[in-house]
Formats: C-alpha cells, structure tokens, sequence
C-alpha cells in the first residue's frame, strides 16, 4: 500500500532482494543483531528487514525499516556511499515515513543534542538514555524540513556527496547555520 509513494520519493526499485524476517520474540530478535532491545533492524549487508511478530506497532516499524532499505537502495542506485547522510537525518525520515506523528510528543519537554553529536551510528546510540530519545530529535527536525519545504527535501539533501554538503545544503535550505535550526526546529 505504501511502496507508489516510496517510489514517488526515492524513485523505483527492484525489491526482488529484500527479504521480510519475522522473529517470535525479543530474544530471537535481538540474537539475530548486534543491538540490545531493538524493536526492528534493517541489515544492509544481505538486504533484510527483521520485526517482531508480537510487536503492536508492527507496521509502524516494518515501514521505518523499509524506509532505511529505501535510503540504501536510492544511495546505491545515485552510487553515493550511505555514509555521507548524519544518521540522525536517516533516523528522521524513517520514523516520519514510519508513521510516526508529534501529536503526543511534549515539545516543551525535549532536549536537542547538537546535530552533529547524532551523525554517526555509535554516537547516536549512545545518547539515548531515560531523558533523552535521539529518534524524537531526528524525527521532529526531519518533519519540520517536510512542513516547511514538502517531502522533495528528503531526496534534494539525500543527493549531498558528503556529510559536509549535506549541512551545506541543510544551512541553504532553511536560510540558517545549524545552531540556529537546533535552535529553532522544534518551535517552528
């Protein structure tokens, strides 16, 4: 149901590779990653989405997951290295296209981290803790690229050759350095 607006967005794509593996609990899921209490994984590296089958927001997370498959395929299709995106900007547009919405998030009571602390997967993890989620910042700051610019952003900032650029083109888009879109994202 979702695939005609991906492929709107990332163009289309031979998904005869991706394969869908759906695991019976946490424990399975979990011993199949690298990740602790993970809720759903995208390995680039053979092309599989894993979730849980006990999992409420299945869809929700089959989506976020299909959306890094997306960022991959539309990378590899541009031949640009996936490494030139901050991987808060992947997180981001995963949870956006996952369906998740602000409505319930407490924008008075969320703390940003500077962006470029988010960039890479090891930092990024180790952020999250009880009073701060780097999936809340990535997604709001994402969502209010798209309220403010529409959806073409996402691929227009995805076209960067680096992560530099990829600020560049951020600072030229929003007509602000990146302090001041920390600064403001989550007002605006």
């Amino acid at each position: 149901e979702e695939k005609t607006s991906f492929d709107t967005l990332f163009g289309n794509v031979d998904s005869s590779q991706l394969l869908i593996e759906v695991h019976n609990d946490s424990a399975s899921l979990e011993a199949s990653s690298t990740l602790e209490d993970v809720g759903g994984y995208y390995n680039a590296i053979n092309q599989t989405l894993h979730l849980r089958s006990n999992d409420d927001n299945w869809e929700n997370v089959l989506l976020h997951e299909y959306t890094h498959y997306r960022i991959d395929q539309f990378s590899e299709k541009q031949n640009l290295p996936l490494s030139r995106l901050p991987l808060w900007f992947q997180e981001g547009v995963s949870e956006l296209l996952g369906n998740t919405e602000s409505y319930g998030i407490d924008l008075e009571s969320v703390e940003t981290l500077d962006f470029h602390v988010l960039d890479s997967n090891n930092t990024f993890h180790q952020t999250s803790n009880e009073n701060y989620d780097p999936y809340i910042q990535s997604f709001l700051a994402v969502e209010s690229l798209v309220n403010d610019h529409g959806m073409k952003i996402i691929p227009e900032l995805m076209l960067s050759d680096t992560i530099n650029e990829f600020y560049q083109k951020l600072e030229a888009v929003t007509r602000k350095n990146l302090a001041e879109f920390q600064e403001t994202f989550i007002r605006d």
